[in-house]
């Protein structure tokens, strides 16, 4: 199964087999794994110095193959972490995730998806409990422009209503 993590004991076994010197596609057809995953912890310990000396007690390899906390791989970086404080000061200005993800395609080259916006601003919402942040925006929903918030980041309003910047 791709992706998924090996349990502590396997990856025992096979750095006690690459510690006795077996050939990686040996390892991985007794053990049911992939070659390229024999590799990995292959370079794992080698990195590590577990390919000589005795091996570790399974508690203390758990806790070196726990990643360092704060160290996050990059597909479970969010794109839109760096524009956190502008979504959510445009959200407290009343624009909502379909302006907010068009506004940040167009000034910042934005690669992410609006649904991408939506899920950081339910996690920022979470972490943040006095902030108010995109739990109630839709999908597919054409974005409500308000006058006063839209006018006073720079977006033409839709409306007559008269606020600076409207433009009919």
């Amino acid at each position: 199964m791709a992706g998924r993590r090996s349990p502590v004991s396997e990856i025992r076994e096979i750095l006690r087999r690459l510690q006795l010197g077996e050939r990686a596609r040996r390892i991985a057809r007794d053990l049911g794994v992939s070659r390229n995953t024999v590799a990995h912890y292959r370079r794992w310990a080698a990195k590590h110095g577990l390919l000589l000396g005795p091996l570790p007690e399974p508690a203390a390899l758990a806790a070196l193959l726990a990643a360092p906390p704060g160290e996050r791989p990059a597909q479970e970086q969010s794109l839109v972490e760096p524009f956190c404080e502008q979504v959510l000061a445009w959200h407290a200005q009343g624009v909502e995730g379909q302006a907010i993800w068009q506004l940040l395609v167009e000034r910042h080259g934005f690669g992410g998806s609006y649904s991408s916006i939506k899920r950081s601003c339910a996690v920022w919402h979470r972490r943040r409990p006095g902030r108010r942040c995109g739990s109630k925006w839709t999908p597919g929903r054409r974005p409500r422009w308000t006058s006063a918030s839209a006018a006073c980041i720079g977006i033409p309003t839709r409306t007559g209503c008269g606020a600076p910047g409207c433009s009919s």
